[in-house]
């Protein structure tokens, strides 16, 4: 339903720019637009997007709680897609990378080519908190050169983010850090994701007081 699939999607703008009061009102009248729908396939949409927002504001503990509820609906219902969107972000507020690698090839080819830089971003963070620094590095500069490439900068501070935490874990480089720290902060800035400015200035601090 074209209703659903806005208000999901102003959902996850509205979280990107901070603003999570406004995202979580926008997300539960999508959920309750589809729920008089009686329409399965655009619930478990929204559901989807609903766990969206939550990994844009890194509330895993939120994705923890609603996805069993949603993973049963979807499966009784044979919802594959929004069931493996639902399984890559769970592997992703669980940190289990065993899952990322078994639910995200599906999602591949599913469509994950679509925004392949954001889902290959969440791909990156599973990677990072299982220690596997070197592949999370290598993906976020592989999908910040396809993110520019294709127009998909949307998600670029977070990989310059991510990349500059990879680097500073594996070498302790604080400069080629800094410098992708300020690639972030410029980027964010410039597109007015207020949240992503925010993570990456907290970053800047950070190193700033360690040097």
């Amino acid at each position: 339903d074209i209703k659903v699939f806005t208000l999901s999607i102003l959902a996850l703008l509205y979280s990107a720019k901070g603003e999570i009061t406004k995202a979580t009102d926008l997300i539960n009248r999508a959920l309750d637009w589809a729920d008089k729908l009686k329409h399965n396939y655009s619930k478990g949409m929204a559901f989807g997007h609903e766990l969206g927002v939550w990994h844009y504001t890194g509330n895993k503990e939120m994705v923890k709680q609603r996805t069993e509820g949603y993973l049963i609906f979807m499966q009784n219902n044979d919802l594959m897609v929004p069931m493996v969107i639902a399984q890559v972000i769970k592997s992703w507020a669980e940190d289990d990378l065993d899952g990322m690698k078994q639910f995200f090839p599906m999602g591949e080819q599913m469509g994950f080519n679509q925004m392949a830089s954001y889902w290959n971003y969440m791909y990156a963070q599973v990677e990072y908190a299982n220690g596997c620094f070197f592949d999370a590095h290598k993906r976020c500069e592989y999908y910040i050169s396809y993110a520019k490439k294709n127009n998909e900068g949307f998600f670029l501070p977070e990989l310059y983010r991510l990349k500059g935490l990879c680097v500073l874990r594996s070498t302790s480089d604080l400069e080629t850090s800094r410098s992708c720290f300020t690639n972030a902060v410029e980027i964010a800035r410039r597109t007015g994701v207020r949240l992503f400015e925010l993570r990456v200035m907290n970053e800047l601090y950070k190193i700033t007081d360690d040097k």
